[in-house]
């Protein structure tokens, strides 16, 4: 597979205080990489940073696919409240000038498991579930290589996180695109990932395939967060 993303020796700044420090990691196309870590250690600012929506860092970031996308934790702040589900769909086929964008949307709907009927509604008139399917369709709409979906279930309740779970899988299956999948839950970054990376107080203490981080931690505070859910 080729290699999708590189980052190297990255440090980045909010105001005057390092966040992060001397990041380094790549992925692959069709790989999913899971990201872990407690609030506050800097996942969210790395996402961010490889976005390039940071001002401040320093390293190398080199994205080897155009138009990378990113699903936040809150689908209902993600999201136009003015705009219906049909509307905010199609916003990246109207900036194309793309032809067809109505039977586009209605087949991106079905594709991420939204019923038609849905389609002129508000974000405020849809389940959290519901919502976050739309962010993840709107992602979708871009043709990206990369998406970073950042805790994109944890504001969901378990029953709809295994669904979207599922579909997040099913998707880059059938799209083999690259997910960088940011999340506090080594039990759900476990069941998805490839491969995995802990970050501690802006730093990637241990990373390495899903089996030898859950099973052959290296470090005491993968040990700690794996105490917590075994």
């Amino acid at each position: 597979m080729n290699e999708i993303l590189s980052v190297e020796h990255l440090n980045a700044y909010y105001k005057k205080k390092q966040i992060l420090y001397d990041i380094s990691f790549s992925m692959k196309e069709g790989e999913i990489v899971g990201l872990v870590g407690e609030s506050g250690c800097g996942k969210s600012t790395l996402a961010k940073a490889i976005l390039h929506m940071i001002p401040k860092v320093e390293g190398k970031i080199v994205h080897m696919t155009q138009m990378p996308q990113m699903i936040f934790q809150d689908p209902y702040h993600s999201l136009n409240p003015m705009m219906k589900v049909g509307r905010i769909l199609e916003e990246p086929l109207r900036i194309r000038r793309e032809k067809n964008r109505k039977e586009k949307v209605l087949s991106m709907m079905e594709r991420v498991g939204l019923e038609e009927e849905l389609i002129d509604r508000y974000p405020s008139q849809l389940s959290g579930g519901q919502r976050q399917r739309v962010c993840i369709g709107v992602a979708l709409m871009q043709n990206p290589g990369l998406i970073i979906a950042d805790e994109p279930v944890s504001a969901l309740d378990v029953t709809v996180q295994a669904k979207v779970l599922k579909l997040l899988c099913a998707l880059n299956r059938d799209y083999h695109i690259a997910i960088l999948f940011i999340s506090h839950d080594l039990r759900v970054v476990y069941e998805l990932c490839d491969r995995i990376m802990i970050l501690k107080d802006g730093r990637i203490i241990e990373q390495g395939k899903d089996d030898e981080v859950f099973f052959d931690p290296k470090e005491e505070y993968t040990k700690k967060l794996l105490s917590a859910i075994l």
